[in-house]
C-alpha cells in the first residue's frame, strides 16, 4: 500500500488505513469514498442476489416482505410491501441460514398509531423459541388509513439463534388493530467472518483499530480506470463522540483494487418535522385551499421554440411533382429521391444538432404526398427503440398541417421506429385533423408507411389536392 500527497494506492486484501480523532457527535448518515479502478471483475458476480435473498448467507441477510414463503390469509400485499396485518399474524421465511448469529434485526415499516406495536422473531414455528423483539414507533399521522412515511427500528438478537432455521416473524399491538406495513426485514451485524463472493471487494469502516465494531462498508465498483474517479457511497451506524476511523479492505482479486482519493462523512441526521402532516386543507365552497405554487412551472421546449421564431417567416422548400409514385419499400433510390435534397441538421431551437445529419426529399403526385429520409449510423443495432419513448429513442416524425390558411391549424403528427413500430393512436388522430383541416374529404382515407429504420424510409401522406401551391406544410424531426 502506498500513500501519496492525496491518494492511497496498492490497496490489497487485508490492507487498512486509519483516521484519528473523527468526532460522531453530528450524527454523520452517510460516508462518500472518492475512488477509482481498473479492476473491471471487481463485484461483478450478482449470484448472491438471486432471491429468495434469505436463503443465502451474507451480512446484511435480507428477508424481503412480498418474497416469503407463507403469511396468515388476512395479510395483503401491495408493490413492496404487505399490509393488514392484525395481532398474532404471522409470516414465515424458510431455511434461513443464520450461521455462527447475528447482533440485531432491522424492520422497514410504517405505522399511523400511537399505541404500541412490536414484530417478534421466532424461530421453526410461529410459536417456537423467541430470540428478538422489534418495537415499532409511529412513522406517520394518520390519514384514511394510508401510510406514506416509513422508517426503520432495530432490536437485539439472542446470540443463541444459530444455524439454519424457518424464521416466523410475529406481528403484536396492544390495541387489537393492524400492526402497520411492512416493506423488508434485515438480520445484521453477523458475529463470525463470511466468506467473501466471487470477484467480490470491500472496504468495511470500523471504529477503534481495524478489529473494532463495523459502522458501514463501501462496495466499489470498476471505474473505467485509475484516471477515473467516481464516488462510493456506505450508510452508516450511529455512533456518538470520539473514535479512530478505520477503512479495512477485504477482497478475492489478485490484484491491487484501485486508488482511494479521499472519504467525507455527509449527511447529518435532523428529527422529521411532522406538523400538520396528515391535517385535511381547509375548505371554502367545497374547494380544497391550496397553498400557491413557490415556483413557476417549466415550459416545454415547444414553448420556447414558439418565442424564438414568432414574428419570423416559417421556412419554405420546393416540392417535387412526381410522374411515378415510388415503392415503399424502405429503400432509398433514385425513384424515391427525386428532386433537391433538404439537409435536417437543427435542433428544436434552430441550433446544429449534435446527431448526425439527415437527408430528406419530399415529392408530390395527384394523390399522395411522400416524404423520404436517409439518416447515416454506424450499425443498425446501435439504435434504440426499446418501448418507443418519444425524445428518448431514435425514430423520424413528420408533422403535417393544412396549408390553405395562414393561420396555424390542426397538426397530423406521424412517428414511426426502425423496428417498424407505427403508433396506432395516430390513425385517430388522423381521423380529428382531416375532418377539420385536410380539403378532399370525398377521397378514401389511406395512410400507409413501412421504414426500414432511420437508415432508410419512405411514407406516403394522406391525400392531397394536386396544385403543386397548396400543399400541406410539412415538418420533420
Amino acid at each position: 500500500m502506498v500513500q501519496a500527497s492525496s491518494q492511497i494506492s496498492g490497496l490489497r486484501d487485508g490492507d487498512w488505513f486509519t483516521f484519528d480523532d473523527v468526532d460522531f457527535s453530528c450524527g454523520w448518515q452517510t460516508a462518500v469514498m472518492r475512488f477509482s479502478s481498473m479492476a473491471k471483475a471487481m463485484n461483478t458476480d450478482r449470484s448472491a442476489r438471486t432471491r429468495p435473498r434469505h436463503q443465502t448467507i451474507a451480512d446484511p441477510l435480507i428477508l424481503e416482505a412480498i418474497h416469503n414463503d407463507g403469511m396468515e390469509n388476512q395479510i395483503r400485499k401491495q408493490w413492496t410491501f404487505l399490509y393488514h396485518l392484525t395481532p398474532g399474524a404471522w409470516v414465515r421465511f424458510r431455511d434461513v441460514p443464520l450461521g455462527q448469529g447475528y447482533r440485531r434485526f432491522r424492520v422497514v415499516y410504517g405505522n399511523d398509531s400511537t399505541e404500541s406495536r412490536w414484530v417478534e422473531v421466532h424461530l421453526d414455528r410461529a410459536d417456537g423459541p423467541l430470540v428478538g423483539r422489534v418495537s415499532l414507533p409511529q412513522t406517520d399521522n394518520p390519514r384514511d388509513g394510508r401510510i406514506q412515511i416509513y422508517s426503520e427500528h432495530v432490536g437485539k438478537i439472542d446470540a443463541a439463534a444459530t444455524g439454519t432455521h424457518d424464521v416466523f416473524l410475529v406481528f403484536r399491538s396492544n390495541d387489537g388493530k393492524p400492526v402497520g406495513e411492512f416493506e423488508y426485514f434485515r438480520f445484521e451485524q453477523y458475529r463470525g467472518q463470511i466468506a467473501l463472493q466471487k470477484n467480490e471487494v470491500k472496504l468495511e469502516l470500523r471504529i477503534d483499530g481495524p478489529n473494532g465494531d463495523k459502522i458501514g462498508q463501501f462496495y466499489p465498483r470498476f471505474t473505467g480506470g485509475v484516471e477515473h474517479f467516481r464516488d462510493a457511497v456506505a450508510v452508516l451506524e450511529p455512533v456518538r463522540g470520539t473514535h479512530a476511523l478505520t477503512v479495512v479492505v477485504r477482497s478475492r482479486l489478485h490484484e491491487p483494487i484501485g486508488h482511494v482519493d479521499w472519504i467525507s462523512l455527509e449527511k447529518a441526521k435532523q428529527p422529521i418535522d411532522m406538523t400538520g402532516v396528515g391535517t385535511r386543507p381547509r375548505l371554502e365552497k367545497g374547494r380544497m385551499c391550496l397553498p400557491k405554487a413557490t415556483n413557476r412551472p417549466c415550459s416545454f421546449p415547444a414553448d420556447k421554440y414558439a418565442g424564438r421564431v414568432r414574428g419570423s417567416r416559417s421556412p419554405h422548400f420546393p416540392v417535387s411533382h412526381l410522374a411515378t409514385p415510388p415503392v415503399l419499400d424502405g429503400r432509398v433510390d433514385p425513384a424515391t429521391t427525386d428532386g433537391r435534397p433538404m439537409k435536417l441538421d437543427e435542433s428544436w431551437d434552430g441550433s446544429k444538432s449534435k446527431a448526425p445529419a439527415s437527408t430528406a426529399w419530399i415529392g408530390y403526385d395527384n394523390t399522395a404526398l411522400y416524404i423520404t429520409v436517409n439518416t447515416p449510423i454506424g450499425s443498425p443495432s446501435d439504435l434504440q427503440t426499446m418501448n418507443h419513448p418519444w425524445g428518448a429513442s431514435d425514430m423520424v416524425e413528420i408533422a403535417l398541417r393544412s396549408g390553405y390558411t395562414s393561420q396555424s391549424g390542426e397538426t397530423l403528427k406521424l412517428d414511426g421506429w426502425p423496428d417498424g413500430h407505427l403508433p396506432s393512436a395516430f390513425r385517430q388522430a388522423y381521423q380529428s385533423a382531416r375532418s377539420t383541416a385536410w380539403p378532399r374529404p370525398s377521397v378514401t382515407e389511406r395512410l400507409s408507411a413501412r421504414t426500414h429504420g432511420l437508415v432508410n424510409g419512405a411514407c406516403r401522406s394522406p391525400p392531397v389536392d394536386s396544385h403543386p401551391n397548396k400543399l400541406p406544410c410539412c415538418c420533420l424531426t
